[in-house]
């Protein structure tokens, strides 16, 4: 084929590629996604995202919780660090809360269920294993709509279920060595 005829072909591949069909700088991207997730409990806010400082190259998402197990649970379950991005957890008085790993499986899955509790997608923290997962944290068959640029969706939304965009924000190893599968909780 000609890279007359191929030009043609590539320009349509390109701008029909999923990031394509996005404009919206990744580290609010990632803050929508926070925001929509963890930030739908009544407990946590979510910053705008911080631009970097000098000679920084990430920007700062702060989240912030309304108790301090919450806070904890916070800072053990969320990724700290994205594509472009730094997350920082904060306690209610906006004291930054430091890393400490869990002293057991059991306390781990506690400040999991401190971080979700409140949250409307939030279902339960189980026991059932999937693969090499200690542990799961059941989500709601909810779909979340994260307000985006998404050239393709009618209303500018990335639409998730919301194991898939909890998923996107939360860890999934830990010290321990454990780790954590996220699923969508059976129907009732």
């Amino acid at each position: 084929m000609s890279l007359k005829k191929a030009l043609p072909l590539l320009i349509v591949s390109l701008l029909s590629s999923q990031p394509a069909l996005a404009i919206l700088p990744p580290w609010y991207s990632y803050q929508r996604t926070l925001q929509a997730t963890v930030g739908a409990s009544d407990c946590v806010r979510v910053s705008a995202p911080k631009p970097p400082a000098e000679g920084e190259k990430a920007y700062t998402i702060f989240v912030q919780a309304c108790a301090t197990p919450a806070a904890v649970g916070l800072k053990t379950a969320l990724k700290a660090e994205a594509p472009y991005v730094v997350v920082k957890v904060l306690d209610r008085d906006g004291t930054e809360v430091p890393a400490t790993d869990a002293s057991s499986l059991d306390e781990l899955k506690q400040r999991f269920r401190a971080a979700l509790e409140g949250n409307r997608y939030f279902a339960a923290v189980s026991d059932r294993r999937a693969m090499r997962a200690d542990f799961s944290v059941e989500l709601r068959a909810l779909v979340i709509r994260i307000p985006a640029d998404n050239l393709a969706d009618p209303y500018g939304t990335s639409n998730l279920s919301a194991q898939d965009a909890f998923a996107k924000v939360l860890n999934k190893d830990f010290a321990g060595p454990h780790s954590a599968a996220y699923t969508t909780a059976p129907q009732q």
